[in-house]
């Protein structure tokens, strides 16, 4: 997941150079900081989250003996919106 987030950052920044805008207001915010800033930014939110997740699946597997199925969730939604970016830079070729 960790390395979608950086090609999902590396493709907006792509998109952005050939007229895109970014919709979402927070990773906005970081973009205008620079794209040092919202790649940082980008890799952050998206860690602290994963470790968040990696800790409670932990707790609630070892005291309820069950999986959270978390995880193929998150990278089936960062995988689609790579795929989207890649569709998108292939319109604008």
């Amino acid at each position: 997941m960790l390395g979608l987030s950086l090609v999902d950052a590396i493709l907006t920044l792509t998109l952005m150079e050939k007229g895109a805008i970014e919709l979402n207001p927070v990773m906005r915010y970081y973009i205008a900081l620079g794209p040092m800033a919202f790649v940082v930014a980008k890799y952050g939110l998206t860690v602290l989250p994963l470790v968040f997740m990696l800790v409670l699946n932990g707790i609630i597997s070892e005291r309820y003996h069950i999986r959270l199925i978390m995880f193929p969730f998150f990278g089936l939604a960062f995988g689609s919106v790579v795929i989207w970016e890649i569709y998108l830079l292939a319109q604008m070729s």
